[in-house]
């Protein structure tokens, strides 16, 4: 029995189209089915809704055709395209992380350059370089303890990495990481 094993589903050479209609019910059952609960259903519906009510028929279409190996074909090509689709996935959000970290390095070297001029609080750029750091955690999975960044007249400027109490913050500094927020959307919705 020859079946095309890119569409294992597809109608072989011989197969009738109410063997076919019964394979492709079969396969939708999920991996739980089986030819008894199908026999079932097929009895429970109206005789012009079903490929045939006959516990024999089922029986020899599924060894003639070779359903099981016919589903399980299709199942594993299910499951190569959930993994595929994942992939991708996975890979776009990485592209994403990616530019959200650039996006940060700019502010925080914009913001060291202009640091009294733009009036940015020395926790609003900690919290900037902590997301910059969990994003470079998460890509990469590397620990970063510490960032050097190139400060006025072109001094190193270390910056220790500190857990920010959020709790603790008052309304107005919680109110410009909403707008630092805000702002960098709005960058990154620019450069797309």
């Amino acid at each position: 029995m020859e079946w095309d094993r890119d569409n294992p589903l597809k109608r072989a050479k011989g197969e009738s189209t109410k063997a076919n209609q019964a394979l492709h019910d079969y396969a939708r059952m999920g991996l739980a089915r089986s030819l008894r609960d199908l026999h079932t259903q097929y009895i429970q519906r109206a005789s012009n809704a079903r490929p045939t009510a006959k516990w024999w028929t089922l029986e020899t279409w599924s060894r003639r055709y070779e359903w099981q190996a016919r589903v399980a074909r299709y199942e594993q090509l299910l499951q190569e395209q959930e993994l595929a689709a994942f992939a991708a996935d996975r890979l776009e959000w990485r592209k994403k992380r990616l530019d959200i970290t650039k996006a940060h390095f700019g502010k925080i070297a914009r913001a060291m350059q202009e640091f009294d001029a733009a009036g940015v609080t020395l926790s609003q750029l900690t919290s900037a370089i902590k997301t910059v750091n969990e994003e470079l955690r998460k890509e990469f999975g590397d620990e970063v303890q510490r960032v050097e960044l190139t400060g006025r007249d072109g001094g190193a400027v270390q910056v220790q990495r500190t857990e920010i109490d959020y709790d603790s913050m008052t309304d107005t500094q919680l109110e410009a990481i909403v707008v630092a927020a805000r702002a960098f959307r709005e960058a990154q919705d620019n450069d797309a």
